[in-house]
């Protein structure tokens, strides 16, 4: 078994020539995320509970968060945020009361690649916005291609472009 290859993810939004359905051709497991790119939060209670969806009605995930523990936000719900554990573990909800306040990592953040979730795109897409200047690029992204979510706010999910290692805004309206 040969050891995990590592990189730098690009703060720049190149964009491959094609885009491909399938991600088991990533070229690393994990990268180096330049500062602005991830929301950082960590537990600030004793303990965080985590949970399979976005409210107490959900069931709880066998793992739980000692105070400290540092989190990706990937989402929001309301007043629950999915996160993904920075040291290990899956992804889960957890009220938001239990954390800091989200903010933008300011250093590099080495992460596993493949932890993070995956998105489709649901329908052929031709405007993305570029990362660095947040200027809409025009693309042929077909239905079906896939990319790894860093972040989501309301309007946009900022991906991962394998193909390119860059990163590039998509509308949320256009993933799944």
């Amino acid at each position: 078994m040969s050891p995990e290859s590592s990189t730098h993810l690009k703060s720049l939004t190149i964009l491959p020539t094609s885009f491909s359905s399938k991600l088991s051709s990533e070229p690393v497991a994990k990268a180096e995320v330049p500062p602005q790119m991830l929301l950082i939060s960590q537990v600030i209670r004793p303990r965080a509970e985590m949970r399979v969806g976005p409210g107490t009605q959900y069931e709880l995930l066998d793992a739980t968060l000692d105070r400290g523990a540092d989190a990706i936000v990937l989402a929001q719900h309301g007043v629950w945020l999915k996160i993904l554990p920075v040291i290990s573990g899956a992804t889960g909800w957890v009220h938001r009361q239990a954390l800091s306040r989200p903010r933008l990592n300011v250093q590099p953040f080495s992460l596993s690649l493949q932890r993070l979730p995956t998105i489709q795109v649901v329908h052929d897409t031709n405007l993305v916005w570029d990362f660095a200047s947040s200027k809409q690029r025009h693309v042929m992204i077909p239905r079906g291609a896939m990319f790894r979510q860093l972040r989501l706010n309301g309007k946009g999910v900022l991906v991962w472009l394998p193909e390119t290692n860059s990163v590039m805004w998509l509308s949320r309206k256009d993933v799944l």
